[in-house]
């Protein structure tokens, strides 16, 4: 108890002080000379270029015009200091490692706050800092690890490099409007800053700006922002959403490194290149839109996005590179335009789950070394490769929603199209039907035959009238069980991977172009792909990921059989364990500490990834290579959820100490 009376009496006599520093009584004016026996030495300017007195509070006297450079440095015992409203400067490094240092008010008259002035305050708490500053120098109050707020002058217009760096209770920062640059790693390591708004007169964010900044889930991003800089955004593992102006044109390599709670990302239209590690270990993203302007996507760019199911590349694509993505566990079709000439050999790498790529025609490298892609996907607005029809029969041809197309009949005697897009068979005989392309559907893909359509071009496809008495396909029917169950990893999981459709027609001697020109959709292709199968002529089903597809063959002309397909393989089962295979459900760490962490889930599991949250990120948080990270004391609950879709949990408390 009286320790803490003491403790609070000191507080109390150094908040007096402070609040009554300009109302003291005052010795005279200073000598030229230094006043050695005060321990201050002090030049003819007025400058205090040297302390050596006591520690505890030091109160520099009045008539001082600037408190010169590394004065105070290292004076760790100082515990408060009384700076008179003559001074206009505190010198670089001034106060660097004045550790013992909780509270100091800078007076009004200060201009400037050198490079480093307050560097390694670990125990200052509070600062408050005058509107007549103009400067506040590099490095200024970097690692002042107790640092809660802080108000930032209106006249500054530079938030220097590493300004706030390591500040790691700083929860709340005000940047003024004249803010016009926010140096290199100015507020990285804020592991307490939960949200900023960045002033409009900013256009680049700047390297490492806000690196490790684990508890900030929002940011606001000004219209005129044209550059993020390289790892901008680095290991900011709270961050669920980002929008990214359209005045961006430069987006740094590393930029969002690690921001495993990421989910959706739209780039914009002006943004040429991804680059190298910009999406790294972005394990929660599920979506990105990649611009049409994009001619590169860069080294590891998406490395290890385990929640990103597909992708489409666009056209303007010319090269994918290195590890592009690489450990993309979850990724299971992407489309690749014939623009691309350049695909690393390891793009996709270790992308177990990657059954159909459409590739273009002739790719330099096929950068799939870690996945099987085996066909092409035929996808749902697919139209058949033959319609047949018989005389004065008709059929609505597909609607290409957002498009402008026409449908022309090379010979009208045998066919015609009325009312746009209904073709009516006149006389059995075969002819041609020309899809022409007017206008593509803004932001969506036009295929046939798995092909991209071009605007202005003409696609031909078969069309057959039959006269009277040719036989037709009456009905349909798939061969076996109206269900099917099968399993991505294959028969060792306890179902096929891949499964045939034997189609039956009616009647059934019927010539073999009926089967051969037949076509396959899924209801669910995410679950459930099907393609032809080009040595057999039949469909053929490959299981994707857990769940159920309706399969649809469709005849030429348009009769139908369905099977329904149960994808087996969810997470029924998930687990924490230690380095030995121990279950972990309490981790007792110290701060700074990294720990593995492994997730274990049951055999026949087919997506074996997670998504981790932290109820208190400041704390502790979780990479995307399952490691623990202790940042500061207190408590926190981690939570590994599943990927797959089944919403499986397994959680572990992590209680984090001071270090020995």
């Amino acid at each position: 108890m009286k320790g803490n009376l003491k403790k609070v009496l000191s507080l109390a006599l150094l908040a007096f002080l402070l609040a009554g520093a300009v109302d003291l009584p005052l010795p005279g004016p200073i000598p030229a000379a230094a006043r050695a026996e005060d321990g201050f030495t002090i030049d003819e300017h007025g400058v205090l270029t040297r302390y050596d007195g006591p520690d505890g509070v030091v109160r520099i006297p009045h008539g001082v015009t600037a408190i010169g450079k590394e004065v105070f440095k290292g004076r760790n015992k100082i515990t408060g200091v009384v700076i008179p409203n003559t001074v206009r400067v505190i010198g670089m490094k001034a106060f660097w490692g004045c550790t013992g240092l909780e509270q100091v008010v800078i007076p009004k008259g200060v201009t400037e706050i050198g490079d480093r002035a307050f560097r390694d305050c670990t125990g200052l708490a509070v600062i408050a800092t005058p509107n007549t500053v103009r400067v506040i120098g590099e490095g200024a109050f970097w690692g002042c690890e107790s640092l809660t707020a802080v108000s930032i002058p209106n006249k500054i217009k530079v938030i220097g490099q590493g300004t706030f760096m390591n500040c790691a209770s700083l929860k709340k920062v005000t940047i003024p409007k004249g803010v016009t640059t926010i140096g290199k790693g100015a507020f990285a390591g804020c592991h307490s800053l939960t949200s900023v708004t960045i002033p409009n007169k900013v256009d680049v964010i700047e390297e490492w700006t806000f690196m490790e900044c684990v508890s900030l889930k929002k940011v606001t991003i000004p219209k005129g922002v044209t550059t993020i800089g390289d790892g901008a955004f680095m290991y900011c593992v709270s961050l669920t959403d980002v929008t990214i102006p359209k005045a961006v044109d430069m987006i740094g390599e590393e930029a969002f490194f690690n921001c495993t709670s990421l989910k959706k990302v739209t780039l914009p239209r002006d943004v040429t290149e991804i680059g190298d590690g910009t999406f790294l270990g972005c394990s929660g993203l599920t979506s990105v839109t990649i611009p049409k302007g994009v001619t590169e996507i860069g080294r590891r760019a998406f490395l290890g996005c385990t929640g990103l199911a597909n992708i489409a590349i666009p056209s303007s694509v010319t090269t994918i590179g290195h590890e592009a993505f690489a450990h993309c566990t979850g990724l299971t079709s992407v489309v690749i335009p014939d623009s691309v000439t350049d695909i690393a050999e390891d793009a996709f790498d270790g992308c177990p789950n990657l059954r159909f790529v459409t590739l273009p025609s002739e790719p330099q490298a096929p950068g799939f070394a870690g996945s099987n892609p085996k066909t092409i996907v035929i996808p749902d607005n697919l139209i058949p490769p033959m319609i047949v029809l018989r005389e004065r029969q008709s059929m609505v041809l597909p609607r290409f929603s957002g498009a402008k197309v026409a449908w022309i009949v090379a010979d009208p005697t045998v066919a015609a199209v009325v009312k746009n897009r209904t073709v009516r068979g006149l006389r059995g005989e075969d002819t041609t039907l020309t899809l022409k392309v007017k206008q593509a559907a803004q932001g969506k893909a036009l295929t046939l035959n798995g092909q991209p359509l071009k605007p202005d071009e003409e696609y031909d496809i078969v069309l057959k009238v039959v006269g009277k008495g040719e036989a037709t396909v009456r009905k349909v029917a798939i061969n076996g069980p109206g269900k099917l169950a099968l399993h991505p990893l294959g028969l060792e999981h306890g179902y096929p991977a891949t499964a045939a459709l034997d189609l039956v027609f009616t009647p059934a001697a019927l010539p073999g172009f009926w089967k051969e020109n037949c076509f396959y959709i899924s209801g669910n292709p995410g679950v459930a792909q099907v393609a032809m199968d080009e040595e057999t002529g039949e469909g053929k089903i490959f299981a994707i990921k857990p769940g159920k597809a309706v399969i649809t063959a469709y005849t030429p002309n348009m009769k139908t059989a369905k099977v329904t397909v149960t994808v087996k393989g969810w997470v029924t089962s998930l687990k924490l364990k230690d380095g030995d295979g121990n279950d972990v459900n309490k981790l007792p760490l110290s701060k700074r500490d990294i720990y593995q962490l492994t997730p274990e889930f049951n055999e026949d599991a087919v997506l074996k990834a997670v998504r981790w949250t932290s109820s208190k990120p400041g704390v502790a948080y979780v990479d995307g290579n399952d490691q623990v990270y202790a940042l500061s004391t207190g408590t926190a609950r981690i939570t590994a959820t599943s990927l797959d879709g089944s919403n499986k949990k397994a959680t572990v408390i992590v209680t984090v100490t001071e270090a020995d």
